[in-house]
């Protein structure tokens, strides 16, 4: 499955994390906040955000107070999950 931006944009809302990502040049950092923004982290301003996506191979999920670093594979796994959960309709419980 490729991962997407509006993905990985939507998974950083529904958990409420930040996401960090870079095509490995150290200038080229960007970053999707919990609010869904993606933002330029790095110096340099000047290059294709979604270029930078498509080379990235691994993305910092930044909680409150841990981070994690996921592969490429993984974090696609975890917005289709995280899909998944949401689309999941709750269940209804009976009041006696």
């Amino acid at each position: 499955m490729e991962l997407k931006l509006a993905e990985l944009r939507a998974y950083a809302i529904n958990n409420r994390v930040t996401i960090n990502f870079s095509d490995g040049d150290p200038v080229h950092l960007c970053a999707v906040n919990d609010r869904g923004q993606l933002k330029i982290v790095g110096e340099d301003k000047n290059f294709d955000v979604e270029q930078v996506f498509s080379a990235a191979q691994s993305f910092e999920i930044v909680e409150a107070t841990t981070s994690r670093v996921l592969t490429r594979e993984a974090m696609s796994e975890a917005t289709s999950k995280s899909k998944t959960l949401k689309s999941t309709p709750a269940t209804a419980h009976e009041e006696d």
